[in-house]
């Protein structure tokens, strides 16, 4: 139980004991004992009505468990995995989250779910490369990788393939879908599943093919059917217009609809910002990933 959780029981059992004295004191006679038609009360259950418990646990919820009902549920762990666009364009959005990352990783720790969160790291151009499956034990460990990444953006190579990276659009399906295959979430039940999302452009589905002749695996539908079976949370930061002249709407399948498809965000429970406000400091990187942890937190998963 979160430390949340906690609170809000312990704010309804009070709750529910100053309706039970409230009670008590509206039933007492004019002849002091106990009840209003002057004789002996022999009643000694000072709950009869079902509105405060009816049940004898002690709780307002009636369901026998010694508690009080809350109407929230919070998760108990969190696991969060990043998916990033490492393709040249990105350096300086990279840049900031290397620079925050240790911020990220404190704001997780200090929410004080049951256990530790999880951080995971997958990266992509047009191919796809699993840097951490299961999570980090450091977050010195998770900060070098950030590193290692940021830097391979002046490179422009892909992750791992030796083939040319001539092309804008970039293999976001795919990376997705190894995030969530591939990475060891907790049980959906207990563990708040985010993954944090970056590009600053459009995808490929399958059956295309980008330029440099690496294949795009899955398809668009594919991809949104298995992060709302995994019960997976999206947080993308994405851009609204891209291409080699930044003049291309690159908002389908992040802001607006992907033929006729709700976006990724929207469509797993999740949200979507304005990597550029990120760049222009419009809004705080580290701000933005923290609320909407904590928003979810308490939260059902209800995809679009």
């Amino acid at each position: 139980m979160t430390r949340i959780k906690q609170l809000m029981c312990a704010a309804s059992i009070i709750t529910a004991v100053w309706m039970v004295g409230c009670e008590a004191e509206t039933t007492v006679g004019s002849d002091g004992a106990g009840d209003a038609d002057g004789d002996t009360d022999t009643d000694t259950d000072v709950d009869t009505d079902s509105d405060a418990d009816s049940d004898g646990d002690g709780d307002a919820d009636g369901d026998a468990d010694g508690d009080a009902d809350t109407d929230e549920e919070c998760y108990e762990m969190i696991d969060i995995v990043f998916v990033l666009d490492v393709s040249t364009s990105m350096d300086e959005f990279l840049s900031i989250l290397e620079e925050e990352i240790g911020a990220v990783w404190s704001a997780a720790q200090d929410l004080s779910v049951d256990e530790p969160p999880h951080f995971g790291l997958v990266v992509f151009v047009d191919d796809v490369t699993v840097v951490a499956s299961e999570t980090y034990t450091s977050v010195e460990a998770l900060q070098s990788d950030f590193n290692f990444w940021y830097t391979h953006t002046s490179s422009n190579q892909q992750t791992q393939s030796t083939a040319e990276n001539d092309d804008f659009p970039e293999n976001t399906l795919d990376a997705l879908i190894e995030a969530a295959l591939k990475y060891d979430w907790r049980d959906p039940e207990l563990a708040l599943r985010v993954i944090i999302h970056v590009t600053d452009d459009t995808f490929r589905e399958y059956p295309a093919t980008f330029t440099s002749g690496l294949p795009a695996i899955h398809t668009y539908e594919e991809t949104v059917t298995m992060l709302q079976d995994r019960q997976i949370r999206v947080a993308s930061f994405a851009a609204h217009y891209g291409g080699p002249f930044f003049s291309q709407d690159v908002e389908p399948g992040f802001f607006t609809d992907y033929n006729s498809m709700s976006p990724i965000p929207a469509a797993t429970s999740g949200s979507v910002f304005d990597i550029e406000q990120v760049q222009d400091s419009t809004i705080s990187l580290t701000e933005a990933i923290n609320e909407f942890v904590l928003e979810e937190l308490c939260e059902e998963y209800i995809p679009e």
